[in-house]
């Protein structure tokens, strides 16, 4: 009786564990996948242009955050201090809401959630090869999901990606083609994938897969015709080789390499490569583009319809309203309407931010930005790819004073997720 007495209670903690572990497994992989079904929702454009759907993303993330907390409950209390720098950013521009009538303020609230939510997914997942390797195969699975989709569509109507980014074509959105918003993410995501193709710690298999995706995505972006969103690839790429070839300090060689394009700029080989260029493209949209540049460098007069020009222009709107409300900027107009009615351009994220916040908003946010990035990026600084992810968050930070990037969530999912995950998954730590 003393030996089944003793004995009994050993036999009930055995099953007991076991359950305890089969629901810590449950809750691993129901987290993961609600993780995926976000960041494909964020991510494809068919399912992305619908409006819909955002707040269905914005509770498939609050799920997957419970999941997390109730999976892990010390990593919520041991994140990282700067992480909490953007619940008190946003509760910021929510109580400046209050005080002015501004229209669609917690949808875009919605969109900056989405935008840095794959920060915290990397930060809970980084330890787990397994978890980040799901996350960013289908991830990439889903990026060229949207660019195959794209293509089919541009081939038949080549100005299909440009006219869906005026808003204006729902009709033509509900074909699946990418918009600007899905080529900058493309765009910034190409170089990483270029210096992992040309790495020779990359597995063979892993290459070939590589340099299928990456070709796919540069069909794209012919296609797509976004000037700018090229160039920021080219520039990256670029990058790419040199700090694969030589391993030396990255200001040395982005200094030479603005130097030799300033040198290039000023002799007027640059007029004449982006003029033979322009002559030579069969698409209509890149060589316009190509032949304003051209006109640009040979300090010709440009006319006041090109787009370069109208650009200058919203810049110095957004500019003259913080230089009339330098510290707490006019107010979180978020409305394209309304923002231009208080002097907001709606055409650079880092100017419009000056105007809308001042300086007492936008210095905390871009402390923010910035200092995520750097601190994902910090265990690989010193490899060849932490030098290019260094650059390529100069050349994001380039972008967002020429466009809006903060909202954009297909940005988001690279620059978050996918710049620091691939090295992991692909074999080069």
């Amino acid at each position: 009786m003393m030996i089944a007495s003793t004995n009994a209670p050993i036999q009930m903690i055995r099953p007991a564990r076991s359950l305890v572990k089969k629901g810590h497994r449950f809750l691993h992989w129901f987290g993961l996948f609600i993780a995926v079904i976000a960041i494909v929702l964020m991510v494809l454009p068919l399912l992305k242009n619908d409006a819909s759907l955002k707040w269905v993303k914005v509770g498939c993330l609050g799920v997957w955050l419970l999941v997390a907390v109730l999976q892990r409950p010390l990593w919520i209390t041991k994140l990282d201090w700067r992480f909490w720098l953007l619940p008190c950013w946003l509760l910021l521009i929510s109580l400046s809401g209050l005080f002015v009538d501004s229209v669609g303020l917690w949808e875009n609230i919605g969109s900056i959630l989405l935008f840095f939510i794959c920060a915290f997914m990397y930060d809970y997942y980084a330890s787990d090869r397994g978890a980040l390797t799901f996350l960013v195969i289908t991830t990439l699975v889903t990026f060229v999901a949207g660019a195959v989709m794209s293509i089919t569509v541009l081939l038949i109507n080549p100005m299909a990606a440009r006219l869906v980014t005026t808003g204006a074509y729902e009709d033509l959105a509900t074909t699946g083609v990418g918009e600007f918003r899905f080529t900058y993410a493309i765009a910034l995501l190409l170089p990483c994938l270029v210096m992992i193709l040309a790495s020779k710690q990359t597995p063979r298999w892993v290459r070939i897969a590589v340099l299928v995706i990456s070709l796919c995505f540069l069909y794209y972006q012919y296609l797509a015709s976004f000037a700018m969103a090229i160039i920021v690839c080219m520039i990256g790429i670029a990058l790419s080789g040199i700090f694969l070839i030589r391993r030396r300090n990255i200001r040395n060689w982005v200094f030479t390499l603005a130097g030799v394009c300033v040198l290039l700029f000023l002799m007027g080989f640059t007029s004449e490569f982006f003029n033979t260029i322009s002559e030579r493209l069969d698409n209509e949209t890149l060589a316009r583009k190509a032949h304003e540049l051209s006109m640009i460098g040979k300090d010709t007069s440009i006319d006041a319809s090109m787009d370069l020009s109208k650009r200058w222009d919203q810049y110095a709107m957004s500019l003259n309203t913080f230089a009339e409300h330098p510290l707490i900027g006019v107010g979180p107009y978020m409305n394209y309407e309304q923002a231009r009615i208080f002097g907001i351009s709606m055409h650079s994220e880092w100017l419009d931010m000056l105007a809308r916040f001042g300086l007492c908003g936008a210095l905390p946010f871009l402390y923010l930005f910035i200092s995520l990035l750097r601190k994902a990026n910090h265990p690989l600084r010193h490899t060849p790819y932490g030098k290019l992810i260094t650059a390529q968050i100069l050349i994001l930070l380039a972008l967002g004073l020429m466009n809006p990037i903060l909202g954009i969530s297909e940005i988001g999912v690279v620059i978050f997720l996918l710049w620091y995950s691939l090295p992991l998954v692909c074999g080069l730590t």
